[in-house]
């Protein structure tokens, strides 16, 4: 399972909902994930909202992932 810790130590910070869906290939949407708000993504360097954690739904979907 990928967490939200997991994936801040793999980019020294955490990365938008994009970058998780393109990188990991889930399939994220809004409500399955808790954000900070305008932050600069670790990975595509934008500024986006940026994802720290994930909800009951994000959690079932990254379980497979590793």
């Amino acid at each position: 399972m990928l967490s939200a810790r997991y994936i801040q130590r793999q980019y020294n910070g955490f990365i938008c909902r994009r970058c998780l869906n393109t990188k990991y290939n889930v399939h994220l949407v809004p409500r399955d994930c808790k954000y900070k708000l305008n932050g600069k993504c670790a990975n595509c360097r934008e500024v986006r909202n940026i994802v720290i954690g994930f909800h009951a739904t994000g959690h079932l979907k990254m379980l497979a992932k590793f």
